[in-house]
């Protein structure tokens, strides 16, 4: 009995030790930003491209992306006298990876003066729930929509995902995150799950009994599939047409949803008022019951004939001549319309099924999509197609919310969510945030999103007007009849003469930020299991041994736990820079490329995300006592202060001095953070203001931040 009880403390140690690692805090590493060339200042964007890395960009855009056919700086620029960025290249999606220079990475995102309300989109690379819980302070309550399309545990492992848990691993797995998502989603959000039957009741009662039953709002239907499957299961069983997704909302009260206008009029022209249509003044006949006499009077010195009348009386055409929307057009009266003219009151509803393949999409066109007309091949065995998330995405969110998908996959929601911004038109847009896990991360997700951002329709995986004009091409080395041919050269002249349009592409302006999360693994491979450490500890409790068993016993059982922690470089606590004074190069263990490599933890991301900060500005500078880094964080509340020092160089004058400097470029009134900060720093150092660094940063990965913190 004692033996046994001995080995069920051990083990619960054990589990708490392995449960503290699990849920601590990650840090993220390879953080690189995705940025169209229409966000970089002349200045900037002439040194990248002069970078001796830029080549790399360039061979993505050529070869990899299929972007463009060259890239040729000396038509970076127009010959206009404003000197503007090359239409064709405006959208070219720059990725700070290639460069491999941190320097420059902060030299481009100075450019903000409100870099978070800049960011478009978030994407990282790592398991949803490490990504949820290192979410947890700096998105509370701020996600509008959640769209999630998880796998659906059908046994089959043929693809990316893998999908044959358990039942209760299946609902444990999904139960976890959807607890840690709940807590990102505000009082207005909803939650979309979609998935088939095997697991459909299951699911249901899981989510009732996190979401709440009264939040449930009702089951959408979709109809995936409209071509028949020949299956080896199609002579036993029924043949599943449809899938389900499951809304919910998060307070208990109605919330509306945004509903399509019926018979919603398109304005397509624009002015400095903004967007208009032009309708043709029509006539009618006087014999029609609204019709009179008095409707027959003079438009611009345009009447209507013997038995006709305009179709609105001369009170409305007053009105139109006061607003000057009147004008002849092709010896006809027309009338400019703009929305507020309009009454469109009258909406369609929400229905809960969504069966029409041209509003909905369907499972095979999303796989055309990503495999036919961007290229990607056959990876996925299904794809959600973009028409389905981006009616849930219109239906629930308005300019300026957050949408967050943390099964990721292809970036299928990434896609909706720029595309339904593409629409609108609108300064404001939808930002989103994507979790992905698996190895295609870089392959797909992230490729995906640069090509859709760079051009909105593709073929053949490159964009529409390249495949367009080489399908001519290969039309016209085919064709022997010379009128034949020079129509197809005609055409060529057409398509070639779209792409000097304003943009002939229409992409879209991006600042998409991305980066990978350290993992489970990764945080046992950084935290020492020293048998050493442990025997020099027993020694101690040796006296103990004979006069106090118990004592001896239970400090025994916690010293694997609590030396394993202490030694853990992945919670800042065992680390040879003591004092955090070179923060740009703190690097860990991590398993890239089936090995472990020593990689690079931005402390900067990390520490800013985890502690919640809203960040305004990041500036770089360099301290002229000895042409070190700083990099001033500048956050609504806060300014956290980031600098390479040695303890050698530190003296009364350095202090005094760099106190100065740091005084220039931040905002004194707000609580301050700073790295380095040891014995050679007085109180009044900075008035006393700053807190070290290191210190909040290892709370926060063992515990998180609480409000007020």
């Amino acid at each position: 009995k004692t033996v046994a009880e001995y080995i069920i403390k051990f083990l619960s140690k054990l589990e708490e030790l392995q449960r503290v690692l699990w849920e601590k805090k990650k840090f993220a590493y390879d953080v690189n930003y995705i940025i169209t060339l229409d966000k970089i200042n002349k200045k900037l964007l002439e040194k990248i491209v002069k970078h001796p890395n830029f080549k790399k960009q360039k061979d993505e855009w050529v070869n990899d992306l299929k972007l463009i056919n060259e890239f040729d700086i000396s038509k970076l620029y127009t010959d206009n006298l404003l000197k503007e960025i090359n239409t064709e290249y405006k959208y070219l999606p720059l990725d700070t990876k290639h460069f491999q220079d941190d320097i420059l990475k902060y030299e481009i995102l100075e450019q903000f003066e409100n870099i978070d309300d800049a960011i478009d989109g978030i994407l990282i690379n790592s398991d949803n729930f490490h990504g949820l819980n290192y979410l947890q302070k700096r998105f509370k309550e701020k996600v509008k929509c959640v769209y999630i399309d998880p796998p659906y545990n059908t046994g089959d492992n043929q693809f990316a995902y893998k999908d044959s848990y358990q039942h209760s691993s299946w609902l444990s797995m999904l139960q976890d995150r959807i607890q840690l998502m709940e807590k990102l989603v505000n009082e207005k959000g909803r939650f979309f799950c979609s998935i088939d039957d095997r697991e459909n009741h299951r699911l249901l009662n899981l989510l009732f009994d996190i979401l709440k039953e009264e939040n449930y709002l009702g089951s959408i239907t979709w109809e995936k599939r409209t071509k028949s499957q020949n299956t080896k299961t199609s002579k036993y069983m029924l043949q599943s047409k449809i899938e389900y997704i499951h809304p919910f909302r998060f307070n208990g009260k109605r919330q509306e949803f945004n509903l399509e206008v019926s018979g919603q009029k398109i304005y397509p022209e624009k002015d400095k008022y903004g967007k208009y249509r032009i309708q043709k003044a029509e006539m009618d006949s006087l014999d029609r019951a609204h019709a009179a006499e008095s409707m027959r009077y003079d438009i611009l010195g345009i009447t209507p004939p013997e038995g006709k009348c305009w179709k609105f009386g001369i009170k409305t055409k007053e009105e139109y001549d006061l607003e000057n929307r009147i004008f002849l057009k092709d010896s006809c009266p027309h009338i400019i319309f703009r929305p507020e003219h309009e009454s469109q009151d009258k909406h369609k509803p929400l229905w809960s099924h969504f069966f029409d393949k041209e509003v909905y999409g369907t499972a095979e066109r999303g796989l055309d999509l990503l495999d036919k007309k961007l290229g990607f091949g056959k990876e996925f065995q299904t794809v959600k197609p973009i028409e389905l998330v981006k009616k849930i995405l219109f239906h629930t969110t308005n300019e300026d919310d957050i949408v967050m998908d943390f099964f990721g996959g292809s970036g299928t929601t990434a896609h909706a969510t720029i595309e339904l911004n593409r629409e609108n038109e609108t300064e404001k847009t939808r930002k989103y945030i994507l979790m992905e896990a698996n190895d295609y991360f870089e392959d797909f997700l992230i490729k995906r999103t640069k090509k859709v951002v760079f051009s909105k329709d593709w073929d053949n995986g490159l964009p529409k007007i390249y495949s367009d004009i080489q399908k001519q091409n290969e039309k016209l080395l085919k064709e022997e009849d010379t009128k034949k041919q020079e129509k197809i050269r005609k055409d060529i002249q057409k398509l070639n003469k779209k792409l000097r349009e304003l943009n002939p592409h229409n992409g879209v302006s991006q600042l998409i930020k991305y980066y990978s999360l350290e993992q489970y693994e990764d945080t046992l491979q950084n935290t020492s299991f020293s048998n050493d450490k442990i025997n020099s500890k027993l020694l101690t409790l040796e006296k103990y041994k004979d006069t106090l068993p118990y004592l001896y016993e239970n400090k025994f059982i916690s010293l694997a736990k609590d030396i394993s922690l202490q030694q853990s470089s992945s919670l800042l606590l065992n680390i040879k820079d003591e004092f955090l004074c070179d923060p740009f190069n703190y690097t860990l263990e991590i398993y890239k490329e089936n090995k472990y490599i020593s990689t690079k933890i931005d402390l900067v991301e990390t520490f800013n995300t985890l502690k919640g900060f809203e960040i305004n500005s990041i500036k770089q500078k360099f301290f002229s006592l000895n042409n070190k880094r700083y990099l001033f964080v500048d956050a609504k509340k806060e300014v956290i202060i980031w600098r390479e020092v040695s303890k050698e160089e530190i003296n009364e004058n350095f202090i005094r001095e760099e106190e100065a400097f740091i005084k220039e470029h931040i905002d004194t009134n707000k609580k301050m953070y700073m790295n380095g900060i040891n014995s050679y720093y007085t109180k009044a150092f900075l008035d006393g203001q700053a807190d070290e660094i290191l210190y909040a940063f290892r709370k926060i990965l063992m515990y998180g931040v609480k409000d007020g913190d």
